[in-house]
């Protein structure tokens, strides 16, 4: 029990002394590789990496963008199976996301008004 604790009080030290232009460089990295991705049409790769982005920079109008985008690229209008339903709302929830830290981001507007319509 002792052990685990200590392991915590090490790993949350770290943690909290971690520069931030080094989080700031892994959530380029991995807007980067996402990009590529993204590219490729490798969409579900694509989304493991802007996640990651948004989880290390969650102001990062651009990381959601392309998640938000990456889940679109996901969604067949029509098809009412669970996973690809959750696939839209996952791709609402981020264009929302865009909105909240940009309100006048009409790409987001639009394409969420887009799925929500569909």
């Amino acid at each position: 029990m002792r052990r685990v604790f200590g392991n915590a009080v090490v790993v949350l030290a770290l943690f909290c002394c971690f520069p931030a232009s080094l989080w700031a460089q892994l959530a380029d990295s991995q807007l980067e590789q996402g990009f590529q991705a993204y590219k490729d049409a490798r969409y579900q790769e694509a989304i493991q990496y802007f996640q990651g982005a948004a989880s290390l920079d969650p102001q990062n109008k651009v990381a959601h963008s392309y998640l938000a985008a990456s889940y679109t690229q996901q969604y067949i209008p029509g098809v009412h199976t669970p996973e690809n339903l959750q696939m839209g709302q996952a791709a609402i929830e981020q264009y929302h996301i865009v909105l909240e830290l940009d309100p006048k981001s009409l790409e987001a507007s639009k394409a969420s008004l887009t799925l929500i319509c569909k």
